[in-house]
């Protein structure tokens, strides 16, 4: 089968049909663009949907010109400068085009995908967003009223101690008595299945207490007592100290872990996996769900032990006090104010302890302080001191019953976030976040700042931080937007699937185009290549060719294809043979073979073996020849009159191409007449001429080269 052809011997090559249907499919896209473009622009730029479709129509018409013929342009600037403002200018109207039609196409993919309850996929994302948000702070906050709680504990404990010790060098040395004391009651206290750990070593120091203190006591009695208690003082301390710093971080850790995991479990189970089992999910969450009710449980154990540890330590600390108190004066009755603090802060548990009331009973003993002063005047240091310490301990129980007051509010807030709706309405979720949200801000703006170092975790909490978080999701994901700002949350939230999704398919619809552009500028150098550099050719027919050193073809154009190989109609000398090319890219003419390539043939004089730059075939265009008694003469179009040009033999083949055929004569019958081109071929040594090609003008090709 022949190649078709168009315009005389114009080839209409598979490719150019290729680069066709692809310069169609860049207008289909440009179209597409064209149209998501306005629909960004009508909501969010212009009012009117005209305005919004001819800004459209005119970015589409600026960037379908630059797919075509952007490289050409390029080419055009010499300087750096130039061509890197053109580029920008193009980079501002593809920004235009892709981020308009992203704004479309992401708001539509949002609020047209819908689950079973009808409920669009951003509503649910918005709803799972602001309750990972709310979470997130709510359990941040709650641990850090807790940590700060323990911590005031631990303070509140060590002030009670020294204000003990205080009122007890107020008062000066003198026996011991057993008014502030309730022995039996601490027994029966101790000995209850609360304080397990603890009853044993508390039974023994309530025994050796009421030896000490008993009215025959000796010294050694009371010395014998101070010991006990102090032994187990230190070693109640290293274990409260181990139950701190270690056991319960590491039991908190553990708790946080699990929780992260239950929430990771809620999240898949709310919004699961295209494909997801269920059932498994479910199983994952039960799974989740027992080991974090078993941490908390497990760390919960070991904060009631630190308490009853605590407490157990108080009451040692108190007896020892005891062991020095005076029967009279101001100094006992603060003690057993303390004491009655003491006892509210440890004895049941700080859940169960009233902070105001206990707020109220340090006001007391600082009001009786001051009254008292003139019982104290002998004292006057001391007194001074007293008041200092009992300023900083009211202080302290201010922000534990503060602490305590919004830690009970946080745990209420914990245990309704098992009753969150998903399916409520728009206006109705969005509503029921809102209050969600701000009353948290509240909780934690009226949170304590941690001032000391002791607890890193603790003084790395920040308010501002925590606030700023539920402010975020408040704008990000409850409150109204624009179209662009819309699509703007779409790309930063986690869910951002489908908002990449969309920007990469707006991008496309526009660098689609540059890339054909790109291909098709490629293509055409290729073709231009293919031209100018040599062409592998593999003979298919093994002819004779005649005796010249180079070996010269004549190709006509046509070619069959088969089994994607082209076979191209070729002469060589007077025989027709086919030979094989690389493409459909080979047009009408003369074709030098040298290494199994094709190279066309270009203008060049003649030369022999012993003349300067010699052996080397003459190549004229558009020019006459004569032959005269052994001598060959030329005239090119330029002069006037025939010149020498070789000697030649009368009897040397003479091959003219005729209408894709080859007649063969000899040089004695060549007649003077106008040729597109000759080829005057020497020999082997290159030292006579052997043949002569001649292609007439009329045959020629309509382009001006030798090779066409």
């Amino acid at each position: 089968m022949k190649n078709e052809k168009t315009g005389g011997s114009k080839v209409v090559t598979p490719q150019d049909g290729g680069v066709y249907i692809m310069r169609i499919a860049t207008v289909l896209l440009a179209i597409v663009s064209w149209w998501s473009t306005a629909q960004g622009m009508k909501q969010f730029v212009f009012e009117e949907e005209w305005q919004a479709n001819i800004a459209s129509l005119a970015i589409q018409g600026i960037l379908l010109s630059l797919n075509f013929y952007l490289p050409d342009i390029l080419r055009q600037f010499k300087k750096g400068g130039g061509k890197a403002g053109f580029l920008f200018f193009t980079a501002v109207v593809l920004s235009c085009s892709s981020i308009f039609s992203y704004i479309y196409i992401a708001n539509y993919a949002y609020t047209n995908e819908k689950d079973t309850n009808n409920i669009n996929a951003w509503d649910m994302d918005s709803q799972l967003l602001v309750q990972s948000t709310y979470r997130e702070e709510l359990y941040d906050a709650n641990d850090y009223a807790e940590g700060y709680m323990e911590s005031l504990q631990s303070t509140l404990s060590a002030q009670i101690s020294n204000l003990y010790v205080m009122a007890n060098a107020l008062e000066g040395d003198g026996v011991q008595v057993t008014d502030n004391l309730n022995l039996e009651g601490d027994r029966t206290r101790f000995e209850s299945e609360d304080f397990v750990k603890v009853s044993t070593d508390m039974t023994t120091a309530i025994n050796v207490m009421e030896a000490a203190l008993a009215p025959d006591a000796t010294k050694s009695d009371r010395e014998y007592a101070n010991n006990a208690l102090g032994d187990l003082v230190e070693r109640y301390s290293s274990i409260i100290q181990d139950l701190q710093t270690e056991q319960i971080p590491m039991a908190s850790d553990a708790t946080d872990r699990d929780r992260n995991a239950l929430e990771a479990a809620e999240n898949r189970i709310n919004n699961p996996p295209q494909g997801a089992d269920l059932d498994e999910l479910n199983e994952t969450l039960n799974e989740a769900q027992i080991d974090y009710n078993e941490s908390r449980t497990n760390e919960q154990n070991l904060r009631d032990e630190l308490a009853r540890y605590r407490e157990a330590l108080t009451s040692l600390q108190q007896y020892q006090t005891y062991l020095g108190f005076s029967s009279t004066g101001a100094g006992q009755q603060i003690s057993m104010a303390l004491l009655e603090i003491q006892r509210g802060l440890f004895q049941s548990g700080t859940s169960e302890a009233n902070p105001d009331e206990l707020e109220q009973n340090a006001v007391d003993i600082f009001e009786h302080l001051l009254s008292s002063n003139q019982d104290f005047s002998g004292n006057t240091t001391e007194y001074q001191s007293m008041l200092m310490t009992m300023d900083a301990f009211i202080q302290d129980l201010s922000n534990y019953g503060e602490v305590a007051s919004i830690r009970d509010t946080l745990d209420d807030m914990i245990s309704e976030l098992k009753n969150v709706d998903y399916n409520n309405g728009e206006q109705a979720w969005q509503n029921d976040w809102k209050k969600k949200l701000n009353e948290l801000k509240a909780q934690i703006g009226s949170l304590p700042i941690y001032t000391d170092d002791g607890q890193p975790k603790l003084s790395q909490y920040s308010r501002t931080a925590a606030m700023n978080k539920l402010d975020i999701a408040l704008r990000n994901y409850i409150a109204g937007h624009n179209d662009a700002e819309q699509a703007f949350i779409y790309m930063i939230s986690p869910y951002r699937v489908l908002a990449v999704f969309s920007f990469v398919l707006a991008y496309l619809l526009d660098i689609a185009a540059f890339i054909t552009g790109i291909v098709i500028n490629r293509l055409d150098d290729k073709q231009k290549q293919q031209k100018d550099n040599p062409i592998p050719l593999v003979p298919i027919s093994g002819v004779l060719s005649p005796a010249t050193f180079n070996h010269y073809l004549y190709l006509n154009g046509d070619y069959t294809k088969e089994d994607n190989v082209y076979r191209y109609f070729a002469v060589d000398g007077t025989r027709v043979t086919d030979v094989r090319g690389p493409n459909a890219n080979l047009l009408p003419g003369y074709y030098l073979e040298q290494k199994d390539e094709l190279q066309q043939v270009s203008p060049q004089q003649l030369a022999f073996a012993k003349m300067p730059g010699g052996p080397r075939d003459g190549i004229y265009q558009n020019c006459s020849l004569q032959y005269s008694d052994h001598m060959l003469l030329i005239k090119e179009n330029s002069e006037q009159e025939f010149s020498y040009l070789a000697p030649v033999d009368q009897n040397v083949s003479v091959y003219r191409i005729q209408k894709d055929n080859c007649i063969c004569e000899t040089l004695q019958d060549l007649r003077i007449e106008e040729l597109k081109l000759v080829i005057v071929a020497l020999n082997t040594s290159g030292s006579l001429v052997t043949a002569i090609y001649l292609l007439e003008k009329e045959q020629g090709p309509t382009q001006d080269n030798s090779a066409s």
